[in-house]
């Protein structure tokens, strides 16, 4: 062999001890960095489709009461009100019972008796969710009594 030859030769087996004996450390800690930066990508990309999902639900709430306002006539509910509330999962998990609220219209109370009168069904102004509530109107039969 020439004298060319060798010194490649050498050369080229220093530099693969160099690059061997390197090649643990940075392979463990690039390794590391990059299960981090994956890790965090994978959180970010859970918050955003959590809080983005646009996936319309529905929510039923049955037995609510219904509140009749009326200075004149004492009256009582004789059916049941089942509402159901639809929009994104986000919104609904925000909507508690108690702030489902059922109206009877006593404009159409006049004297004793049973009426079906018109309720309206509404959420509570502190409740920042875009729902459509089902039925947003409705009767239920009331019993009327003097007060």
């Amino acid at each position: 062999m020439d004298k060319f030859s060798r010194t490649t030769e050498i050369d080229t087996a220093g530099v693969l001890n160099a690059i061997e004996q390197d090649t643990p450390k940075k392979s463990r800690r690039g390794n590391i960095i990059a299960l981090i930066i994956c890790i965090l990508a994978a959180i970010f990309i859970w918050a955003y489709v959590t809080d983005t999902d646009a996936t319309i639900d529905e929510k039923e709430y049955r037995d609510i009461n219904v509140s009749v306002e009326s200075s004149q006539y004492n009256v009582e509910v004789k059916t049941v009100v089942n509402v159901t509330l639809k929009g994104t999962k986000s919104d609904l998990v925000d909507v508690k019972r108690s702030e489902i609220k059922i109206v009877v219209s006593a404009d159409q109370i006049h004297k004793e008796g049973e009426y079906k009168v018109p309720i309206t069904c509404y959420l509570d102004d502190a409740v920042n969710a875009d729902v459509e509530i089902i039925p947003s109107t409705g009767y239920v039969t009331v019993s009327v009594k003097k007060k």
